[in-house]
């Protein structure tokens, strides 16, 4: 099946207290989102879709030359509602794998592994950190199973407090078929009242841990 794939960048960043849209701000002279859309293009793709919000046209006029497929998510309400945006315009029988604009490096050769974890199914990139911090977690059962992934505070203690084992999220890799049903089940959260974190789609397709692939 033919590869697409969307990055997620339409969030605002506000930690950062700048006027600057996120994915703009500059690593090594270029912004974090220019080495996304990179490393994406060394993939091979059909098609590379950008979700943008905050600073849409900012955003825009800065990869004006670049064959992008600019997708507005008008409302920024969270990881599962940027991906809705999207979906309708993803082809039915299409590999999709989701970026984010402002994690700008992880490797080429990483991401190779993550499609090749997915086949048909769908297939989630994880990193052991020795102090994970308030990242959000993947929490697996004794086999390796996803069971939930989990991001609000009161959550990430009962993780720790019991001992599970936890990871933090990265990239996710699945066919289209099996990404738009469990996206389409999104909630909101009572936390932040918006659409739940992609967890709870890779809960619902019992995502299975398949190696470690690494940054």
């Amino acid at each position: 099946m033919a590869l697409e794939i969307l990055i997620l960048a339409a969030g605002q960043g506000k930690r950062m207290r700048s006027r600057l849209p996120k994915v703009l701000h500059p690593l090594g002279g270029r912004p974090l989102l220019a080495h996304v859309v990179e490393t994406a293009r060394a993939l091979g793709p059909m098609k590379i879709f950008v979700v943008h919000g905050h600073g849409a046209e900012q955003v825009r006029e800065a990869f004006r030359s670049q064959n992008i497929e600019w997708v507005l998510q008008a409302e920024q309400l969270g990881t599962a509602h940027a991906v809705m945006q999207a979906m309708s315009r993803v082809s039915a029988d299409a590999d999709v794998l989701v970026l984010y604009g402002d994690v700008p490096l992880v490797r080429v050769a990483t991401l190779k592994r993550l499609l090749q974890a997915a086949g048909d199914g769908l297939a989630l990139l994880t990193a052991d950190l020795d102090d994970p911090a308030a990242y959000g977690r993947v929490v697996r059962d004794g086999a390796g199973h996803v069971k939930r992934v989990v991001e609000t505070r009161a959550d990430l203690a009962a993780c720790v407090d019991g001992g599970a084992a936890v990871h933090v999220g990265g990239a996710r890799c699945c066919g289209r078929r099996c990404i738009q049903k469990p996206i389409r089940r999104s909630r909101c959260s009572h936390h932040a009242q918006r659409p739940t974190r992609m967890g709870r789609p890779a809960a619902y397709c019992r995502l299975s841990h398949r190696g470690r692939p690494s940054f």
